[in-house]
């Protein structure tokens, strides 16, 4: 029966014992050329668990879920077609997952079956998105879940929200690839979401992913007993944009002026638009900018709202020194202007 090379290697083992072999680690990392895709198995895992760290850092539980699902939770939260099982290991794990939510919003389930009212859990693993003509393209994906009502010490509890999911997902992708996240509402989206909290997560005009309220329909159908906040991000998208490296500075050496700015805008601008416009048009002189309030009704027109922003300024750290009044009314005034050729906004008296 000695036909392989292994065959012959069995018989060594058999006779002087395992013992006698000598242990030889596998390489896990393999390298790759400097300035490639990141596109080995290597790169994907140091991504999940960079990934996997950055959400327990946020105080949030990892939940093991199976890599299989059932067909009809996947129908329930509107995800893809899914590959089905030729032999399922039970009616309920018959189908390859598109989408990480099922194991989770199951979780959430059982757990509340339990008396368990508040959770903050998240899943990372492969996802199968199905191809035509073709097996199903594996990616890298993370969902995440908050439910119940968000930890309170000196107050009230309050549920968890949309700018809970908002902070989450942006707190991520500056942990990931150390760039801001631009979170925008959209109206045509992921179906399992409310179409009145639904929203797109943007880094450098790239979409990485969607957050919102799970909507009432998903809820009902799924038997959670409340609302539910989630989070999805698409890792592979994310290492496609690559991790840059953060930046240090000294601290600034000297003091910095700060000027609010109360605008007045239509409704249907999104704040982070104006935001990012804000950061662009205060530049060089201008080093952060904050929005702190947003306000409707009484005194603002009806379909406006205002938005109130902090606005840092200092000199670049190469030229450190004091700016004088003069310096900061004109880089003020220049902001001012730009925001209402830009967006029709007018400062709110």
């Amino acid at each position: 029966d000695q036909t392989r090379e292994v065959d012959l290697v069995d018989e060594v083992i058999r006779v002087r014992g395992m013992d006698a072999v000598p242990a030889t680690l596998p390489a896990m990392h393999p390298t790759r050329p400097a300035g490639s895709a990141p596109s080995t198995a290597g790169d994907r895992e140091a991504l999940v668990r960079r990934m996997r760290h950055a959400a327990s850092s946020l105080g949030l539980a990892e939940a093991l879920v199976f890599g299989f699902t059932s067909k009809k939770m996947l129908a329930a939260i509107s995800a893809p077609e899914p590959l089905l099982l030729a032999n399922p290991l039970t009616e309920e794990l018959d189908a390859m997952r598109t989408s990480l939510l099922p194991g989770l919003l199951d979780a959430v389930r059982r757990a509340r079956r339990y008396g368990v009212a508040s959770m903050r859990m998240f899943s990372t693993g492969s996802i199968f998105l199905p191809r035509p003509g073709d097996l199903p393209e594996e990616r890298a994906s993370f969902a995440a879940v908050l439910a119940g009502d968000r930890p309170a010490y000196l107050g009230r509890p309050e549920p968890f929200d949309v700018w809970d999911a908002t902070g989450l997902a942006t707190a991520l992708a500056a942990r990931l690839v150390h760039a801001p996240a631009d979170v925008v509402q959209i109206h045509d989206g992921p179906r399992h979401l409310h179409p009145r909290g639904r929203a797109e997560i943007r880094v450098q005009n790239t979409r990485i992913g969607s957050l919102g309220p799970l909507h009432p329909d998903v809820d009902d159908a799924l038997d959670l007993v409340g609302p539910v906040m989630i989070v999805e991000l698409d890792l592979d998208a994310l290492a496609a944009l690559g991790a840059a490296r953060p930046a240090y500075q000294p601290i600034p050496r000297f003091p910095a002026a700060t000027r609010d700015i109360a605008l007045v805008v239509k409704d249907e601008i999104p704040a982070g638009q104006v935001l990012a416009t804000l950061r662009e048009t205060a530049r060089p002189l201008g080093t952060h900018v904050e929005l702190f309030d947003r306000f409707a009704g009484g005194s603002i027109p009806a379909g406006h709202a205002s938005l109130a922003f902090h606005v840092v300024y200092q000199a670049p750290v190469d030229k450190p020194r004091t700016l004088t009044d003069a310096e900061v009314d004109a880089a003020h005034e220049k902001l001012v202007a730009e925001m209402q050729r830009r967006f029709g906004a007018s400062l709110r008296g």
